[in-house]
């Protein structure tokens, strides 16, 4: 929600936030691929580029990340952190749509 200051406020409250972060962080996400690119799942995965830490992360994770889901869409988003819907606010949303609009 847009805090009238060009801000974002949270519409998640700090316990469901919370928990979604605990579970997210007990989870390997990458378990799941194969089944991803077996039901071959359009994917787009935008990732962040600062700082440059996380950009060699990045970087490094996403060549894993392409073998086990061949059919994904990666795209690195320069200049955003990993709060990409913050950082890219009109553009993250248009992104997604035009990426959705080529889905067959």
């Amino acid at each position: 929600m847009d805090d009238g200051h060009g801000g974002l406020i949270s519409r998640a409250t700090g316990t469901s936030r919370g928990a979604a972060m605990y579970h997210l962080m007990r989870a390997r996400q990458s378990d799941h691929w194969p089944a991803v690119a077996a039901a071959r799942i359009p994917t787009l995965l935008l990732l962040a580029t600062k700082p440059d830490d996380i950009r060699a992360a990045n970087a490094t994770a996403t060549a894993r990340f392409c073998d086990a889901v061949p059919q994904a869409d990666i795209r690195f988003i320069e200049g955003a952190t990993h709060a990409l819907i913050t950082d890219l606010r009109d553009d993250f949303g248009r992104t997604v749509a035009e990426w959705l609009a080529t889905i067959d």
